[in-house]
């Protein structure tokens, strides 16, 4: 059952057509029928892994609770015509700098960022669907911790010749 008033279609002394809920009362209008609007549930925030490694398996000597891309959100579509992505990292605790911890992102499994900022913007990023994804690596390069990969989708304007 909808809570919204009813969608009215009339046309103006200008032959301009016109949407509204309240038609004025000297015109003539059709009453449309408004399908209800698709909604969505957030998707659940997901788990990191643990312990997973690009050189050797290593314990990490803190444990980080949180690990996770914030921005751009899964399955986001990001519109840039000169190819920039921002890019946010939660992570909790804070990124541990006396072990020489560092995140390192990865766009499409290639390494694109490592640095201890927790935002970067990535440049000239190809238009179509990427994966994204950043991991806790130590002085010797080798990954403590993963973040689940996230997927986002870049729009560019092309010209055609």
């Amino acid at each position: 059952m909808s809570s919204f008033a009813a969608v009215h279609k009339w046309t103006d002394e200008s032959g301009n057509t016109i949407f509204g809920d309240t038609p004025p009362d000297d015109v003539q209008s059709e009453i449309i029928n408004v399908p209800p609007s698709n909604t969505y549930k957030a998707p659940e925030k997901a788990h990191t892994r643990q312990n997973t490694s690009r050189n050797s398996p290593r314990q990490a000597s803190s444990q980080y609770s949180i690990l996770a891309i914030s921005s751009p959100e899964n399955d986001q579509s990001i519109r840039s015509n000169g190819g920039e992505v921002n890019i946010s990292v939660e992570i909790s605790p804070e990124l541990n700098l006396d072990e020489g911890h560092q995140l390192r992102i990865s766009l499409d499994d290639n390494e694109a960022s490592l640095s201890q900022s927790t935002s970067t913007t990535l440049q000239e990023v190809s238009r179509g669907s990427h994966t994204l994804q950043v991991e806790i690596v130590d002085q010797h390069d080798n990954t403590l911790q993963s973040s689940p990969v996230t997927e986002f989708h870049l729009h560019r304007h092309s010209i055609i010749r």
